[in-house]
């Protein structure tokens, strides 16, 4: 942690760039609170490629807090440019990059890692904002074999639906609900760079996320307490549509309807046995 001395003391450009991450340090604390994080000790000492089942703009920004080492983002130059998302891959360093020169990033990602930096690549042209996977190009087994280290699988689950989104079209971010649980960021066991293959590298990553969602919170408790939760949460959503007629029910309607049923079957145990 930086004193006000030493802030002060710091060149223009430094100040600017501890004033960014700050800024999007509040801004990953205020969207999905403190992740749950596993598998720490799996991160080698050496350089190494960090592969994410996908990198949002608030991805990039939870992977560099919670990683003890910086972290070396090297993104399309679309998302580089996004406004909101600019200052904070400037101030961490990222490496941007056009789509018809990926062969450049390639090189630059493996000599990063060959220095000892955790090198983490995104060469799509635009950020992905569900939580697929994204797509393994064979671009990252060249990067490993360049780089010869290994490369460390790691799933972010439930940053998607975090309170802060990317929208395509306005290149900003939205506040929707503070209220999810905290997100999780699982590190799965180094892949040696002989081993790694696209095919492998997926396995891994899908192991990581069946991990991540048996350790959701809330999965302990009993499903008709949470279904109960969340109608209350999303009361003006819609939650049903029928597949006949199309009417749209709300969460607020489904909840009282289910209320309604819940105290009619009480004063008539008899109907639920019949049904």
């Amino acid at each position: 942690m930086f004193a006000v001395s030493d802030l002060l003391s710091m060149p223009i450009g430094k100040k600017r760039q501890r004033s960014d991450l700050r800024l999007f340090g509040g801004l990953r604390r205020a969207s999905i609170g403190k992740p749950k994080i596993f598998g720490l000790e799996n991160l080698p000492g050496t350089g190494f490629l960090l592969l994410p089942n996908n990198l949002t703009g608030l991805d990039a920004v939870v992977l560099q807090s919670v990683c003890p080492r910086p972290v070396r983002f090297i993104v399309n130059e679309s998302i580089y440019c996004i406004e909101w998302l600019e200052p904070f891959f400037r101030s961490s360093g990222a490496i941007p990059m056009q789509s018809v020169r990926t062969e450049e990033a390639v090189r630059e990602a493996a000599n990063r890692i060959r220095q000892g930096e955790i090198a983490c690549v995104c060469p799509e042209a635009e950020p992905e904002r569900s939580e697929t996977l994204i797509k393994l190009g064979k671009e990252l087994e060249l990067i490993a074999k360049l780089a010869d280290q290994p490369v460390v699988p790691v799933w972010l689950d439930r940053l998607s639906i975090s309170s802060f989104r990317v929208e395509r079209e306005k290149r900003s971010f939205k506040r929707s609900n503070w209220l999810l649980p905290p997100a999780i960021v699982a590190f799965g066991k180094p892949i040696s760079k002989d081993a790694f293959n696209i095919g492998l590298a997926r396995e891994r990553l899908l192991e990581l996320g069946e991990f991540c969602f048996e350790n959701r919170p809330g999965l302990e408790e009993h499903l008709g307490r949470a279904t109960i939760r969340g109608l209350r949460q999303t009361q003006f959503r819609e939650a049903v549509i029928d597949g006949i007629d199309h009417r749209r029910i709300k969460g607020g309607d489904l909840l009282a309807a289910s209320i309604a049923l819940s105290r009619r079957i009480k004063k008539h145990p008899g109907i639920a046995r019949s049904s």
